[in-house]
């Protein structure tokens, strides 16, 4: 006899228990789907920002290099509009110009807080040498255990110092071509000098090398065309200024040439507060006296001047100039007729 299968029966609880399970499960699923999402979201937000500073910095660069680039336009033709002033000097049949004038690009060096680059062909070879100025400071010793920082500056070419200024005293770097006719820009560094003593440097880019080709005194001039003039802190002056000799650079060389005085010799000069003297003698006079009992403390400098036949002339005490002599003093005739000289520096301690 067969018997008959009774259908299984699910109990209620156990059905509420997979039911359960189902849904626990599946908010599980959702759960991580969610997180997932957001985590692709997130992924998805971050390269979104990540590729917006990209672009964001190179924009800031392209501007930079812009803004650079636009600079140079405009100093090129703010330079082509503002033709430098040239200056008819007497002793020349042609206009020169103050090196600040016509430098193609300068910078005083107590303005570079760190450092400054400057790109120029300085050889005519078609790459691009940069010149850098770096401002750096160092521990001095003032003999008295106490130490106090002091300012110095290193040039380089390309990385690699050819030049340093140590405790310097306005010092001032300029780009500049003295010479068109050649293949050459030139770097000159003007130093205002510990002791009052103004000089500069002339540097040219020789075989991958910077050299210094002269160093000049103050106040430089070129007919940028190869002719150089400068004045010297110990050399007598006139009105309008001459000069004893002139420099001519050609090839990355300097070499120093004698003026002819005699084209000048009807030309008139005044040289106002300038010391005067017939006889060079009076010089020593000078000291001598200076150094006896009668002139020890407080007497006038022009007393002794006076004294020793020194003196100095006014604006309206006109001249010819007969000539440089030892290239500090100058020969001249007063338009009184008496001869003598304009005296230079002899009388620093």
């Amino acid at each position: 006899m067969n018997k008959e299968k009774k259908p299984i029966k699910i109990k209620l609880s156990v059905s509420v228990i997979i039911i359960v399970i189902i849904m626990v499960l599946s908010v599980i699923s959702i759960y991580f789907l969610t997180e997932s999402i957001e985590k692709d979201k997130l992924e998805i937000e971050s390269n979104r920002q990540k590729v917006q500073e990209s672009i964001n910095r190179n924009n800031i660069v392209n501007d930079e290099i812009k803004a650079k680039e636009n600079n140079k336009e405009k100093q090129e033709t703010q330079r082509k509009t503002n033709k430098a002033k040239g200056i008819k000097m007497v002793q020349f049949d042609e206009e020169f110009y103050k090196i600040e004038d016509v430098a193609i690009e300068s910078r005083k060096c107590e303005n570079i807080k760190n450092y400054k680059d400057f790109e120029y062909d300085l050889d005519g070879d078609g790459k691009k040498d940069i010149i850098t100025v770096v401002h750096k400071t160092e521990k001095q010793d003032n003999g008295m255990g106490q130490t106090y920082e002091e300012d110095k500056y290193e040039f380089k070419l390309n990385d690699k110092i050819f030049y340093e200024e140590n405790n310097p005293n306005f010092t001032e770097i300029f780009i500049t071509d003295l010479n068109k006719n050649d293949k050459s820009i030139e770097v000159v560094i003007f130093d205002n000098g510990p002791s009052e003593d103004p000089h500069c440097l002339i540097f040219s880019k020789i075989d991958s090398k910077m050299k210094k080709i002269k160093e000049l005194g103050w106040s430089l001039y070129t007919n940028q065309k190869g002719k150089l003039v400068c004045s010297e802190i110990h050399r007598a002056t006139t009105t309008p200024e001459i000069f004893p000799n002139y420099y001519v650079i050609e090839n990355n060389e300097i070499k120093k040439k004698d003026i002819d005085f005699s084209k000048i010799k009807n030309e008139t000069f005044t040289a106002k507060d300038i010391l005067f003297t017939e006889d060079m003698k009076n010089i020593d006079k000078y000291w001598e006296l200076s150094a006896s009992p009668k002139y020890q403390g407080d007497h006038e400098p022009d007393e002794v001047f006076n004294d020793a036949g020194i003196i100095k002339l006014t604006e309206k005490d006109e001249f010819k100039v007969i000539g440089y002599y030892k290239d500090i003093d100058i020969q001249i005739k007063l338009k009184d007729g008496r001869k003598g000289y304009l005296l230079g520096n002899h009388f620093s301690d």
